[in-house]
This record gives C-alpha cells, structure tokens and sequence, in this order.
C-alpha cells in the first residue's frame, strides 16, 4: 500500500522526500509484529557528497529520522573528524552512514541504544529502513498512532557554506 505525504516544508529549498513540485513521492510504512518497514523516497541526485570541507568536524550532513515516544531512529550520515571529501550513489552515502535508535540523555544529547537495517532501493532512489527492537514495536502495536513524523535533513551542496535544508512531514503507518 503507498502512504501519502503532507509536507510540512521549514525551508523550502530542497525537497528530499517529494519531487520538486512537492506531491507524494510514494512514502510506505508497514507494520508487523516482528518489524516496520519504512521506506522514504529520497531527492534524486546524479552523485551524493559527504565529509564536504565546508561541513565541520563530526557535524550531521545527512539524517532521516522517525520518533516514537522518547526514542528516535533512522539514519544518518556525518563527517566524520577531517575524512577526506567523498561521493557517491546513494548505496554508497548508505554504507558511510548508520542506521540507529537514540534515546534522549539528560544533558541534552543522544545516546545510542540499538541499530536499524538500512538499504538503497528502488534503484537508488529511496532509502528502506527496517526496526525490529521490540520495545518500539509494543508500543506502536498498543498505541497504533496513525502517523508519524519523519524529519529530513539534508547537506546543500551547491551552497559555499555549510547549509542543512530541513524538512519534516507525517508518514501513515499501515498494520498488518
């Protein structure tokens, strides 16, 4: 079943989960008792740049990210100290990147409590992330929210500067 977006546009500059006129691009959320499969359709780029120079040390460049009560997860690709400048397909910014659960921590920041699957699909035009941790998945199963919102943020590569295009918008969950 294909699940429809409503953009929630913070910055309208880039549009990394719908085409450039901002209708659907085909976002899917399917729930099971063993896992949820996300699949978020992504801009499409002839080559995606990471550890750019103008990024700083060890600062986001890439994340998607979904959250469901205290935790959050997806993916995430960051520079990482003074890595050289890479690029790639987006099965290559994939295997740069990591796919996560994070819980809040009480200094504000994030503390990493699991992994999630993360894949390139429909030819390189989406990325696929799978959950499994139990916990979340009770919780979605007993609450059975309708949606979730996912937040995109995304490296501008044809900015001089280090500039982070945000994006965030709900994705309906189907149950099986």
């Amino acid at each position: 079943m294909r699940i429809r977006l409503t953009p929630f546009i913070m910055m309208l500059m880039l549009c990394t989960a719908c085409d450039r006129t901002g209708s659907s691009a085909g976002a899917t959320a399917e729930v099971t008792p063993n896992q949820v499969t996300f699949t978020i359709p992504v801009e499409q780029r002839s080559a995606w740049r990471w550890n750019v120079g103008s990024t700083p040390r060890n600062a986001f460049e890439y994340d998607w990210s979904i959250s469901q009560g205290v935790r959050s997860f997806g993916f995430s690709v960051w520079k990482k100290g003074d890595a050289a400048p890479e690029q790639g397909n987006l099965s290559e910014l994939v295997k740069a990147g990591q796919g996560s659960i994070w819980e809040p921590t009480s200094e504000g920041g994030g503390r990493l409590v699991g992994k999630i699957g993360v894949a390139a699909v429909r030819d390189d035009s989406a990325l696929q992330m799978v959950l499994s941790d139990q916990s979340i998945l009770k919780e979605l199963l007993e609450r059975r929210p309708s949606t979730l919102e996912v937040v995109s943020k995304t490296l501008d590569t044809t900015k001089q500067q280090y500039t982070i295009v945000e994006q965030r918008y709900s994705i309906a969950l189907n149950y099986r």
